[in-house]
């Protein structure tokens, strides 16, 4: 007797919480190839630029757009791939055979991994774009050297902060099994105010 195909509930839902962003990120890409069509408002925009500005403008628009598809969709498969065929799994076991039970180095060497598999797969989109294209319209000034470095620091800050916000996450909803959601929240807005009032950012004026 022939197994039943049918997926269940949860890994239906769960492939359509990855298709349908995928769906809506080509009907955006779609709409900004095409560009507004409004008489009036390409009408203002002439007061302040001339047809070569909107032409070139254009044209520097387009050049992500292909890319960003690319990008989501690797982004989206990866995610498929983490939930739905089994690479999540896989990688929070090497996770826990490596950790030996230690809770926080579990979850840390976890995060790092999924932050390293994000950022590599979308690797060959970020050098198409950041230098590639930034190169041929004129607006980067480093060479690929200085270029890799800055973009591998950018890497440790944010991949830094990303896997800390993982950790102290999952250590309050440990911690706090009943109240790790006000908590979480809490500390998150004090997290997101400090930084951008390190930015120079004035949040509440």
């Amino acid at each position: 007797m022939l197994r039943s195909r049918a997926m269940n509930p949860v890994s239906t839902l769960l492939l359509l919480v990855i298709l349908l962003p995928i769906a809506w990120n080509l009907i955006e890409a779609a709409l900004a190839w095409r560009g507004d069509p409004s008489p009036e408002r390409r009408e203002r925009v002439l007061r302040y630029f001339t047809e070569e500005d909107i032409a070139r403008g254009r044209e520097y628009r387009r050049a992500f757009i292909p890319g960003s598809a690319l990008g989501s969709l690797a982004f989206w498969g990866l995610l498929g791939w983490m939930v739905l065929g089994g690479g999540g799994r896989r990688l929070a076991d090497r996770a826990a055979a490596i950790g030996g039970g230690r809770f926080a180095l579990e979850v840390l060497l976890m995060a790092l991994a999924v932050s390293l598999l994000v950022r590599l797969v979308h690797l060959p989109i970020t050098v198409h774009h950041g230098y590639g294209i930034e190169g041929h319209f004129g607006f980067r000034r480093l060479a690929l050297g200085p270029w890799i470095l800055r973009l591998l620091k950018g890497w440790a800050v944010g991949g830094g902060t990303e896997i800390l916000a993982v950790l102290a996450f999952m250590l309050a909803v440990r911690r706090f099994p009943e109240r790790w959601l006000p908590i979480t929240i809490a500390g998150g807005a004090v997290i997101t105010y400090v930084t951008l009032d390190t930015l120079g950012v004035k949040v509440f004026q």
